[in-house]
């Protein structure tokens, strides 16, 4: 069977767009081994099941059914082969939108996605060690609280100089993504509580336009720290043993979390190896 050959093309906002061809040979040699199996699958008064005569059956076959399939089983696959063929590791879905679908003609698919961008962390730790210099962090309240909110507001002044001092681009896409996924909570938060979104806007004096900002400048804060961060314990080698992952799990004191946790290893090792570059940064 032809394979899908495609072309790649860098845009702004760190986007890139693969245009996908996928041969009609292709497009037809699926076709017709999906309506062999429709085929093969129908019932129709009057005859067994896979005994309808072939005019018949093809006048029976759900066609914008047997379309679908094809995308379905013809778009995934053309992209995951065009990006292994251009080395690509997208960090976010990617958007399709299909050019052209033509029956004995090629199709085009478009395909946008984005990389994880490039982290150039400098000299951070002199940075760090200069802007720390002689700073003390004086919080009131009670003894046993102090140490802990002190190291809170020491990474939260640490994140704000590294955020400052490494400067990098948040792909596009990934922040739109991000922004619409706040704004797809909130829908939901105030679903909950049977307000409206105007109505929710209007309580908080802001427009539509204004929230999308508001949350924009968070998401591209949050993404950058965790780009930043993930830079730092790859370059310090923070590395996180998977000991340390049975010993998180065995922490946890109820027996159906513990289960569940037994199945997202890969998440607790992301947020042990965070903590322990936090712990890390701590130290300057």
């Amino acid at each position: 069977m032809d394979k899908a050959t495609a072309t790649l093309e860098k845009l702004p906002g760190l986007t890139i767009r693969l245009t996908i061809s996928i041969p009609k040979a292709k497009v037809n040699d699926l076709y017709q081994e999906l309506l062999k199996r429709a085929i093969s699958q129908l019932e129709t008064p009057g005859f067994r099941k896979g005994r309808v005569p072939g005019k018949i059956a093809e006048e029976k076959i759900d066609r914008a059914k047997l379309d679908q399939e094809l995308i379905r089983q013809l778009v995934p696959e053309s992209y995951f082969e065009a990006i292994k063929d251009h080395n690509l590791a997208p960090i976010i879905n990617p958007k399709i939108k299909i050019i052209s679908s033509e029956k004995d003609k090629d199709w085009q698919i478009e395909a946008l996605t984005c990389e994880a961008p490039t982290v150039t962390l400098g000299d951070y730790k002199g940075e760090l060690t200069k802007s720390l210099a002689g700073s003390k962090i004086w919080l009131p309240g009670q003894k046993k609280d102090k140490g802990e909110r002190e190291r809170e507001e020491k990474l939260k002044k640490i994140l704000e100089i590294l955020v400052s001092f490494i400067k990098l681009e948040v792909p596009r896409l990934l922040l739109e993504d991000e922004v619409n996924r706040k704004l797809s909570e909130l829908i939901d938060k105030t679903d909950r509580l049977r307000l409206s979104l105007d109505q929710y806007l209007t309580s908080i004096n802001q427009t539509a336009d204004q929230l999308r900002e508001a949350y924009g400048k968070e998401a591209e804060e949050t993404l950058k720290i965790e780009f930043i961060l993930s830079q730092i314990a790859n370059e310090e080698k923070i590395i996180v043993d998977p000991k340390e992952i049975e010993a998180f799990i065995a922490a946890i004191k109820d027996e159906k979390e513990r289960e569940a946790l037994e199945t997202q290893k890969y998440l607790i090792a992301q947020i042990i190896r965070r903590r322990k570059t936090f712990d890390f940064l701590l130290n300057f």
